[in-house]
């Protein structure tokens, strides 16, 4: 899960975040640094790496590139200015609640009664949506109750992942059926739910992926 922060307000209404909690961490290091030509992108990262608690940062792609210094990538320059210190980061937002925080920073600007009406349905809109995924997700948890599992060990449990397919094919009927992952982000919290769903079918042996799937669909 990331956590965004600094946020883009155009004539006083909030729009966007501008970057999560890693990427403004990367970049205040990089401010901190008199010179980038003596430390490597790996010695960065793994610095950077420990300041952000608040999402599980991880490396990918071309790791090599790790060993190569800081000023390939941000230039060689060096800087004399003086640095006041690493800014403690008190606004982070989740990025499944960001479409949420934004509409309710919105209803805390100075606006007209028509803005006002809009917003605030906004709001409320989204607050439904939520709930309605919530509702939707404890259902699906419910019929497998009855079927095979407690509710409590699919809503609780965090399984390691092995059934990739069933995973997958599950992912895919929800995105297709239920929710838009790409424009639902809060949505993205509860694909544990699937990963618990697919990891007790393959170890109980309760049958076929597609009784899941057939229940989405319908």
């Amino acid at each position: 899960m990331l956590f965004a922060r600094f946020h883009q307000v155009t004539k006083g209404l909030m729009k966007t975040y501008l970057g999560d909690v890693y990427s403004v961490n990367w970049i205040e290091d990089s401010d901190a640094r008199h010179s980038l030509t003596g430390e490597t992108l790996q010695q960065q990262f793994k610095r950077v790496l420990v300041e952000t608690n608040t999402s599980h940062v991880k490396e990918f792609g071309d790791k090599s590139i790790g060993r190569i210094s800081l000023s390939q990538f941000q230039g060689s320059k060096t800087y004399n200015k003086t640095y006041d210190g690493k800014v403690v980061i008190t606004d982070a937002v989740a990025s499944g609640d960001v479409p949420i925080a934004i509409a309710y920073k919105r209803l805390n600007t100075h606006q007209t009664e028509e803005q006002k009406f809009v917003n605030q349905f906004k709001y409320e809109e989204l607050l439904r949506a939520r709930n309605f995924l919530i509702n939707s997700v404890k259902h699906l948890i419910r019929e497998l109750e009855v079927k095979f599992v407690s509710v409590d060990s699919i809503w609780s449990d965090k399984k390691e992942l092995t059934n990739h397919d069933c995973y997958t094919d599950l992912i895919h009927q929800f995105d297709n059926h239920c929710f838009d992952l790409s424009t639902h982000p809060f949505a993205l919290r509860f694909l544990y739910v699937f990963v618990n769903i697919c990891e007790t079918l393959e170890n109980r042996n309760l049958g076929n992926v597609h009784i899941i799937e057939n229940w989405i669909s319908r």
